[in-house]
């Protein structure tokens, strides 16, 4: 196996009940159950929540379907991925499918297909303890004639490509795999795997290697008679849930809001720099200043004195609903004082 061969399944979404959703720098807090409204593809999950603060330790990262057009590079709202090729026709692309796959190396037939994937690295940060490729395979359950066990790899793409124009016959070239071998047989049902590729997102980062992305493909050769096949739901997947996505999980050593602790030494929310161990406690922020567990301590509390209305009350020994009455009747009764009085005066 390659660097950062791992692979596991995957539930998201479903931690403390609670995400963080960011467009436009706007941030949203919202319940886990109800329903995100519109297509928004940038989460923050595993929060923490320190008073009315939010922080989270891992990033989601799914772009939603872009023009397909040309112009889609793999940011927010612009989905970068397809597949080229396909039976019988090396030049078919796959740029606009809701699905997209790769297959092992035919010699019966036309049947070779390969996948392309790019992520816009730009709102993403660098310093990360791991990244993983995320998807969510479309099951093969049928049958399998042929090449029923195959081994698939992940390469970092090395120049520009265009995912509406991308096929076999102009694929663009890769660097050595980075990931694999994964071996799909048959039957399967993966469901959402993600894979990880902390290395490659660092390379792609520091600038080591430039960023176009990933090619799928596989080395087996065999005949392709409804083989197995790396097959996932793309950018263009109508479910949000189902396309493909990276999620960077947070450095906890690193002192993100330069404050002089990082989340290893008691920072409880490295995104701001009033909340640290030791801080001064500022009454009536709502946060948990020091990380000690507790929002405001040693803060006086603030009582408002009793209205006119309610020590009268209390003197009388009776209810504040219960005097209404003759506040109506005593302001009846000063109306028509001056009606009256206005009436004489005349």
């Amino acid at each position: 196996m390659t660097s950062s061969g791992k692979i596991h399944s995957a539930s998201l979404l479903e931690i403390k009940g609670i995400s963080v959703e960011i467009k436009s720098e706007k941030i949203m807090v919202k319940n886990i159950m109800g329903k995100w409204r519109g297509a928004w593809v940038l989460f923050f999950i595993l929060c923490i929540v320190s008073g009315r603060s939010v922080y989270c330790q891992e990033i989601i990262f799914r772009p939603a379907p872009g023009l397909n057009n040309g112009t889609d590079n793999g940011s927010v709202n612009a989905g970068k991925d397809a597949l080229g090729g396909t039976c019988d026709n090396p030049g078919y692309n796959g740029g606009a499918s809701a699905a997209i796959l790769a297959a092992p190396i035919t010699i019966c037939n036309s049947c070779n297909t390969n996948l392309y994937i790019e992520f816009n690295l730009d709102s993403l940060p660098a310093d990360v303890s791991h990244v993983y490729l995320g998807f969510t395979h479309l099951p093969h359950t049928d049958y399998c004639l042929s090449n029923c066990n195959a081994d698939f790899y992940f390469y970092p793409i090395s120049q520009p490509w265009n995912e509406m124009t991308v096929t076999l016959n102009n694929a663009p070239s890769h660097g050595p795999a980075v990931f694999g071998p994964i071996n799909i047989t048959f039957p399967n049902d993966f469901g959402k795997r993600e894979y990880e590729i902390t290395d490659l997102y660092r390379q792609w980062k520091n600038g080591t290697i430039p960023n176009y992305g990933i090619e799928i493909s596989s080395t087996t050769t065999g005949c392709n008679n409804a083989a197995v096949i790396f097959y996932v739901h793309s950018s263009d997947a109508e479910d949000p849930a189902e396309r493909p996505y990276l999620r960077c999980v947070k450095d906890l050593s690193s002192d993100y809001d330069m404050d002089d602790y990082s989340e290893n030494q008691g920072d409880c929310n490295d995104e701001d720099t009033s909340i640290h161990p030791g801080a001064p406690e500022m009454c009536g922020d709502g946060k948990d200043n020091n990380c000690n567990g507790a929002i405001d301590e040693g803060c006086a509390i603030m009582i408002s004195p009793p209205s006119a209305l309610t020590a009268r009350a209390a003197s009388s020994g009776r209810t504040i609903r219960q005097m209404k009455p003759d506040l109506r009747l005593k302001r009846r009764l000063e109306a028509a004082a001056l009606m009256a009085y206005g009436s004489r005066s005349q």
